[in-house]
């Protein structure tokens, strides 16, 4: 990210980044805090390490947008939050956030590891306003649509029903034995 940052500010001079989470990683803070001090980024980028749940919906809402560069996700919690708060999202085209972001429909997605693919896709939302204005109206259809709270526990709970009725099934129980 910072290196696509670093590349973003050639054509964006007023552009910010705000790092918010914490770092567990002492070495991977270490080299963030060495590609800050060596690109000169430090001045533009605020790293919120201790964020409250309100605060990180206010980033969300006050964001042009939200940039997820894994190289691993689960499910992209961090981008269906985003998406929820209108948020578009940038992320690497990873398990997980592939389930979550269809490129160029509700967020763009790039190579991971491509700090110039991801400045280029940066760049293309940021001076796109159809694009951003698209891709953040389908981001919030997305959420209300396949991670609403109550259709997902009803999914959720037919996946343990079905398990159970098969396993039921193969050892015979409620077979009429």
């Amino acid at each position: 990210m910072l290196r696509a940052f670093a590349a973003l500010r050639e054509s964006l001079p007023d552009v910010s980044l705000v790092i918010a989470g914490r770092r567990t990683d002492s070495n991977y803070a270490a080299k963030i805090s060495r590609l800050l001090d060596k690109g000169g980024l430090g001045a533009d980028v605020v790293i919120a390490e201790r964020i409250s749940d309100s605060e990180m919906e206010v980033l969300y809402q006050e964001s042009a947008l939200t940039v997820m560069c894994s190289l691993q996700e689960g499910l992209g919690l961090a981008a269906v939050e985003a998406m929820s708060w209108g948020s578009p999202v940038v992320t690497t085209d990873v398990d997980g956030l592939r389930e979550v972001v269809h490129h160029e429909e509700n967020g763009l997605l790039v190579p991971p590891r491509n700090p110039s693919a991801l400045a280029g896709a940066i760049l293309r939302l940021m001076t796109d306003s159809e694009l951003m204005a698209k891709v953040r109206a389908n981001a919030r259809q997305t959420v209300r649509d396949k991670f609403d709270e109550e259709m997902m526990v009803s999914k959720t709970l037919k996946v343990y029903h079905d398990v159970i009725a098969r396993q039921n099934h193969a050892s015979g129980v409620g077979a009429g034995s």
